[in-house]
């Protein structure tokens, strides 16, 4: 019976081959979207800066694009979050209300109406949200990494720099500095935080 238990044997060991074969190129993969991610984020902001400075985009008075379109990158695809699904949207774009902060709020995309991306209009920054990761501090290195950042916790709470002359496109914050009439409108309320969304196939030009 010993032919039986040297095929057990080898059973095993080629069961203990491909779970380390697995795991190794699992492991691959998931460095090769890191490192995808992380090369996004910059292009995204190169692309940012790139319009700031020639003007190719419609600015705000901080002389940052208001917004991003994926319409910019016509000759590569738009850049991509390797790391979310397909589901979450593609980027978004801060209120005024966070134009002080350098990090988004919420850095997990702990939902599908998170979007990959996060964009500050108000200080030309861009950061790349992670997914939600087994520990606390697994999802906040790997945060770092892709973002070049130092944040010491993934849920760190960031106090928000003075930002001078931030307005929205209603101008309702400069009203509301300035104090309204008796007989003015009700102020408008806290914006929400606008998305971009990049379809899955995008339509050939």
């Amino acid at each position: 019976m010993r032919w039986i238990r040297d095929i057990v044997l080898l059973l095993v060991l080629l069961a203990v081959g491909s779970g380390v074969a697995y795991y190794r190129m699992e492991e691959s993969e998931n460095d090769q979207a890191i490192e995808r991610t992380a090369a996004d984020a910059r292009r995204l902001g190169t692309e940012i800066r790139y319009r700031a400075a020639t003007k190719n985009a419609v600015l705000n008075g901080r002389g940052w694009p208001i917004t991003v379109s994926p319409d910019w990158f016509e000759l590569s695809e738009p850049p991509t979050n390797a790391l979310v699904g397909d589901e979450h949207p593609w980027l978004e774009i801060a209120p005024p209300e966070m134009a002080g902060f350098t990090h988004p709020q919420v850095r997990m995309v702990i939902n599908q109406q998170l979007a990959g991306f996060w964009y500050n209009p108000y200080q030309g920054i861009v950061r790349a949200r992670v997914p939600v990761m087994v520990s606390d501090q697994a999802a906040t290195e790997l945060y770092n990494r892709i973002n070049a950042s130092t944040i010491p916790s993934i849920h760190w709470t960031e106090k928000p720099q003075a930002i001078p002359n931030v307005t929205d496109e209603q101008g309702h914050l400069k009203q509301q500095a300035e104090g309204e009439p008796k007989d003015a409108a009700p102020a408008a309320p806290k914006h929400e935080p606008a998305v971009v969304v990049v379809k899955k196939t995008r339509p050939k030009k």
